[in-house]
């Protein structure tokens, strides 16, 4: 079947898609990736924007050269795919250390080290490997990427607390009151995960019920990533830039990736993923706790917010017994990567303004 539907692509199809793969895999020639992608865009001197192929060929050689601080040669590429701003080339091409302090009140905070090591391993027992029954069971794809679906879990003590899971979420929801103290009035959990490779990341949004589907938008309290192992990949970016908005972010909170960390953020804030940069072997491994003060269950099939699956082999393995947190062990706060100017106009590089107004959805390109 697969050999079918790849000698039913163009030639142009076969090598894009082929480039894409090669990036997704470990420790990539990224030299031959750019070279395919620039042979596709640089085919024609007139450029048929109707083709998709074209345009992705496009969008990918300008986050390669993003990435490599090639700044000017990616904004004429995106110029000629129409956009009038982009994410800042300090997001793209990241920083590992922060320039600049915090601004008080920031809308994340983050903890090294925050599961002990039985925890650790029950939950990379449940998502480590990409073959493990959450993922199959579900038909996780990176790309192109699977459907969204997550699983709420009740703080009515349905769960127990002596269980990892139960654990967790009682040790989750303390740690994050330090944000929020709201995080208190929460009934319910949603939880899903990611298992990606270094060059996947994952596009600007927000957490709402239900992927904001019937137009009445909602946001957890709090939403939670723990990192449950991270070889490789691009940082978690934060924002405060929120649905009622009427200005872009200007202002970024940096969570580089690394294994047993985590970040607790707003749960009404514009975030994203960004890919990694290079090459590097591994898989990023996330693990997603939203804290909702009311969320609908949806029950039958696979999608967003359906019952916590208490008899699937997944869900038992962190339905494993635990021993209780230790109340006497310090959280390793550590502070966050931060930028000013979240955005950046494609025609000079320059940060965007409020004065410059809010631009279209797909006038703004991430870059992934």
């Amino acid at each position: 079947m697969q050999q079918v539907q790849r000698n039913s692509l163009t030639k142009q199809e076969a090598v894009c898609c082929d480039a894409r793969s090669r990036w997704l895999s470990d420790n990539c020639n990224l030299q031959e990736v750019e070279d395919s992608y620039r042979g596709i865009w640089e085919a024609n001197d007139v450029k048929d924007l109707s083709n998709d192929t074209i345009i992705t060929a496009g969008e990918r050689l300008a986050m390669l050269y993003i990435q490599s601080g090639r700044i000017k040669q990616a904004d004429a590429v995106l110029k000629a795919l129409g956009y009038k701003c982009r994410l800042a080339h300090s997001i793209l091409d990241y920083p590992t250390s922060s320039p600049l302090e915090s601004p008080q009140n920031p809308p994340c905070q983050i903890y090294d080290e925050y599961l002990d090591s039985l925890t650790l391993k029950i939950l990379r027992d449940a998502f480590m490997d990409p073959g493990a029954d959450y993922w199959v069971h579900h038909n996780y794809s990176v790309e192109p990427p699977s459907p969204y679906y997550s699983f709420i879990v009740p703080l009515d003590n349905a769960i127990d607390e002596t269980t990892c899971l139960g654990n967790l979420l009682r040790s989750l929801q303390s740690t994050s009151a330090r944000l929020k103290s709201s995080i208190q009035q929460a009934t319910a959990v949603e939880l899903w995960a990611h298992n990606r490779p270094h060059a996947s990341g994952h596009q600007f949004h927000f957490d709402t019920d239900n992927e904001g589907c019937g137009g009445v938008v909602k946001h957890p309290i709090i939403t939670c990533i723990l990192y449950l192992d991270a070889p490789c990949g691009g940082p978690s970016v934060v924002t405060q830039q929120r649905v009622s908005s009427r200005a872009l972010a200007e202002t970024a909170w940096l969570c580089p990736a690394k294994s047993n960390q985590l970040l607790v953020m707003d749960g009404k804030v514009l975030h994203g993923v960004v890919p990694g940069k290079g090459t590097a072997a591994g898989r990023r491994v996330t693990l997603m706790l939203a804290f909702w003060k009311d969320i609908r269950v949806r029950e039958g099939g696979t999608g967003a917010a359906r019952p916590f699956p208490l008899e699937v082999s997944w869900a038992k393995t962190l339905l494993q017994k635990v021993p209780a947190s230790d109340p006497t062990k310090e959280l390793r706060a550590t502070a966050p990567i931060v930028l000013k100017g979240v955005y950046e106009s494609v025609d000079d590089g320059c940060p965007w303004s409020r004065t410059m107004g809010l631009p279209e959805y797909d006038e703004i390109w991430q870059g992934f």
